[in-house]
């Protein structure tokens, strides 16, 4: 639900976050006219479009578009969201196209519950980390204190990095593992990539 506005300037094996670990894998797209499209609903009170989970075999998935991202990153940015609770968390993503090595917490401007701003210096620092070692900001991510990491109607139109990718996290008041989504930006619309953590 959140609104996102940013200052312009081990040895384990790979897993699939399956639903009810750390992620709720889902295919397809995210935007109000997407989800009554296809029949999803769309929560008046939360402004978010419930995209329904998909519980399809790895396997049957290996086309999907994946994104990689390292356990500690996942750790650090629910730990970030449980730390800011009952407000948003925000920060930057730093790593490739398809891998996050690294995240970035930012202090969020707005104090709320439902939107966020990252503060420009705190996105100055994670330009010039990712710089020094020749690695770029990629993405963003935040958390939904009460809703699902799904992003929100507002999040689509007040998204103005295309081909950033997004990680959201939420519920963060529940109880148990913080659900974690990875989406891109297109032009009308964010796609979900397969969340895949290693290390």
């Amino acid at each position: 639900m959140g609104t996102h506005l940013l200052a312009r300037p081990s040895g384990r094996p790979p897993q699939l976050l399956r639903p009810g670990v750390h992620a709720l894998p889902a295919r397809g797209i995210c935007s109000v006219a997407a989800a009554h499209a296809v029949g999803c609903p769309v929560s008046s009170h939360s402004d978010v479009a419930a995209v329904p989970p998909s519980y399809e075999e790895p396997g049957a998935r290996s086309q999907e578009p994946r994104l990689s991202v390292l356990r500690p990153v996942i750790e650090q940015i629910t730990q970030h969201a449980r730390t800011e609770w009952p407000n948003e968390c925000c920060g930057l993503l730093i790593g490739t196209d398809d891998r996050i090595d690294e995240a970035v917490p930012a202090r969020n401007l707005r104090l709320s519950p439902s939107r966020f701003l990252v503060d420009p210096r705190d996105h100055l620092v994670a330009v010039r980390r990712a710089r020094a070692s020749r690695r770029t900001v990629v993405g963003a991510y935040h958390s939904h204190p009460d809703t699902p990491p799904v992003p929100s109607p507002r999040d689509l139109r007040e998204s103005t990095y295309p081909e950033f990718v997004y990680l959201i996290c939420g519920p963060v008041r529940q109880q148990g593992p913080l659900p974690v989504r990875a989406w891109r930006l297109g032009r009308e619309h964010f796609t979900e990539l397969l969340l895949v953590m290693t290390g």
